[in-house]
């Protein structure tokens, strides 16, 4: 089993086009355990402070970890920096971002990336 791995960009950009992030990843990476970081999710709490549809898209996001009973990976590195490790890591690891620098980064070094598009499809 593998990670799949789902930052901030990806989870608030589905919750905006109404998806669950996690729950596209885990259908289309049967087998690999979705996570998040200490990090992302206080990206994610933090946002949910702010007024306006970004705030209201991270309050669903967070319920969508709640939810889907995301695991949280205790960690004090900045969330890209704690992606791009696993990414290089875990070969078998998989990150879903909507972050151009981040996905081309992870592209370039080999890592499997993916981009969640407006419909819900993951794109390479």
């Amino acid at each position: 089993m593998g990670y799949c791995v789902i930052d901030t960009s990806s989870i608030v950009f589905g919750a905006s086009m109404r998806r669950n992030a996690f729950s596209i990843a885990r259908s289309a990476f049967q087998g690999s355990e979705a996570v998040i970081s200490t990090g992302i999710l206080h990206e994610l709490e933090g946002m949910a402070k702010n007024k306006g549809k970004k705030g209201a898209c991270a309050k669903i996001s967070l319920e969508f970890v709640k939810k889907c009973n995301v695991r949280v990976i205790r960690n004090n590195s900045y969330p890209d920096a704690w992606i791009r490790n696993i990414a290089a890591r875990y070969k078998n690891a998989i990150v879903i971002t909507n972050d151009t620098a981040l996905f081309n980064q992870i592209r370039k070094t080999g890592g499997k990336a993916f981009k969640l598009s407006r419909s819900g499809i993951l794109k390479r």
